[in-house]
């Protein structure tokens, strides 16, 4: 896993899946304004919006990684319920969901479930 003192991007990509994967994203401002007036944080990160657009953004840029099918099919069981409703723009999923479909094997059926929520929901 470690090669020339650091790690490879198969380990990085697991460790990243595994953090994105641990993310519960709340929904409503109310839960979100009562969590966040304990930790006194900055009036900019207690909306609900500036959450939605870091977990999306960080969703996209990991999409982009080299994943393993073992990741492929995780993360497609989990996009409708657990991704897709707190993205900003789930239609920045359009690409992924459409190369998971073009795979072939269990990873095309495992993607229709994310397409056919984009197109009934968001479209």
């Amino acid at each position: 896993i470690v090669q020339n003192g650091s790690v490879s991007l198969e380990q990085l990509s697991a460790n990243v899946h595994g953090l994105l994967l641990k993310i519960r994203m709340v929904t409503t401002e109310n839960e979100l304004t009562a969590f966040l007036e304990e930790q006194g944080t900055h009036p900019k990160l207690m909306q609900l919006k500036t959450h939605k657009k870091a977990f999306g953004d960080c969703w996209v840029a990991f999409l982009k990684l080299p994943l393993t099918p073992v990741q492929f099919k995780q993360i497609l069981l989990q996009l409708d319920e657990h991704i897709i409703p707190h993205m900003p723009n789930a239609l920045l999923l359009a690409d992924f969901l459409t190369d998971s479909y073009n795979a072939g094997g269990l990873t095309s059926i495992l993607a229709l479930n994310g397409l056919f929520t984009l197109m009934t929901e968001y479209n």
